[in-house]
């Protein structure tokens, strides 16, 4: 049987307070497809996001994520929303989300439209989008690499141990801190000693 989940947001809290319809008509318009299709949602299998604009980028919104988290879990088939809008406000932000429900092989159901999503839309406007997230998450992957590099590398260095000459000291005797080799020298060059190639060697 197919596996769906149904996706609702609102705006503003005051849309859902007492008296208020816009989540239950949500609600009612998910259960009503799916009851045609002869599928069912549970309530636990719900997920909203409330006080959440609809430009709001989805890895923003915290329903939308966990969603996202449960479908990965339980090989969901479907997300299924009112209409478009529900997902999104801006096509960049719908884009986005399209391309993390098909990164898990889920088909988005828009009520209103049920084969909205299921056309690839080949127009400029929405290539030219998805050329921009393409290189957007490039770059994002990109900049986590350079950061862990060089995070390793500060790492390294700070562990490295170095001989009274300033070189990296590669086994034998203790070890000493670079930061505490300068204070050495001090002290001997107080004292009328330098040091050289290692060696202390006394002025007098």
């Amino acid at each position: 049987m197919t596996k769906v989940l149904g996706y609702l947001r609102v705006s503003s809290e005051a849309d859902c307070g007492h008296g208020k319809t816009s989540l239950q008509r949500q609600e009612q318009a998910i259960n009503g497809y799916v009851h045609k299709q002869g599928l069912r949602v549970d309530k636990s299998c719900l997920f909203s996001d409330i006080g959440v604009s609809g430009t709001a980028p989805v890895e923003r919104r915290l329903g939308f994520m966990k969603m996202l988290d449960y479908a990965r879990a339980h090989k969901i088939d479907q997300v299924i929303f009112e209409d478009a809008s529900r997902l999104a406000r801006c096509v960049v932000v719908q884009e986005l989300a399209l391309q993390l429900l098909q990164e898990l092989n889920i088909t988005a159901v828009s009520v209103a439209n049920p084969e909205h999503f299921l056309h690839d839309d080949d127009s400029p406007h929405t290539k030219l989008v998805r050329q921009l997230i393409g290189a957007i998450s490039e770059f994002h992957r990109s900049e986590t690499v350079t950061r862990l590099r060089k995070g390793r590398d500060i790492n390294l260095a700070k562990s490295t141990k170095y001989t009274m000459s300033g070189s990296p000291k590669l086994g034998g005797k203790p070890n000493l801190e670079k930061g505490d080799l300068a204070k050495i020298r001090q002290k001997l060059f107080e004292k009328g000693i330098s040091t050289a190639n290692g060696e202390i060697v006394s002025h007098s």
